[in-house]
C-alpha cells in the first residue's frame, strides 16, 4: 500500500512539473510590472510573420482547426460573417486594430479582457468602455496555437 502511494505521488508529480514546463512556455507569466503597452515600431521589410501567413493561407487543416474553435468558444457572442456586431464586435481585421501593441496583447485580451482592463491597457479600456462594459468571457484554456488557428480562420472567412 505505501509503494502505491509513493508511485501515485511521484506520477502526480511528475505530470505536473510537465504541465508547469508547457505552461512556462506556452503562457509566460508577466506581472502587471512587466506588462508594458508601447507601442509597437512598424516593419519596413517583409518580416517571417508575413511569410508564414502567405505559405499558411493555403492550410485547409489550420482553416478547419480554426472554424472548430471558433465555433466552440466565439460564435456565441461575435457574427460568423465576421463583418457584423453581434453581442461582441465584428471579427473582420481584428488583427489590424491591434497592431499597435504587441501580439501577446492580443492574445492576452482573449483569454482574460479583464485582466488588461483593471490594468490600464489603453486598448483593452477603450474596447471595454466602447461596448457598454460588456465582459468578453475568458478563455484562459486555449493555447498559442489555438488563438492563431482562430484569428487565421477570422482574417480567411473576413476576406
Amino acid at each position: 500500500m505505501r509503494l502505491f502511494q509513493i508511485l501515485i505521488y511521484m506520477l502526480a508529480l511528475t505530470i505536473g512539473g510537465c504541465l508547469a514546463f508547457q505552461h512556462n512556455i506556452q503562457f509566460p507569466h508577466r506581472s502587471p510590472k512587466q506588462l508594458k503597452y508601447i507601442e509597437k515600431v512598424p516593419e519596413t521589410s517583409i518580416g517571417t510573420d508575413v511569410v508564414g501567413k502567405a505559405a499558411a493561407s493555403s492550410n485547409p487543416a489550420l482553416n478547419n482547426q480554426g472554424k472548430a474553435l471558433f465555433k466552440i468558444n466565439c460564435a456565441s457572442c461575435h457574427n460568423r460573417n465576421m463583418k457584423d456586431d453581434l453581442t461582441g464586435p465584428a471579427l473582420a481585421g481584428v488583427e489590424g486594430r491591434w497592431s499597435d501593441y504587441p501580439k501577446e496583447d492580443l492574445y492576452e485580451w482573449i483569454r482574460n479582457s479583464q485582466r488588461l482592463v483593471q490594468e490600464g491597457h489603453p486598448k483593452a479600456v477603450k474596447l471595454y468602455n466602447e461596448w457598454n462594459k460588456t465582459i468578453m468571457s475568458p478563455f484562459s484554456k486555449l493555447t498559442d496555437e489555438d488563438i492563431e488557428a482562430i484569428l487565421f480562420y477570422i482574417e480567411e472567412t473576413s476576406s
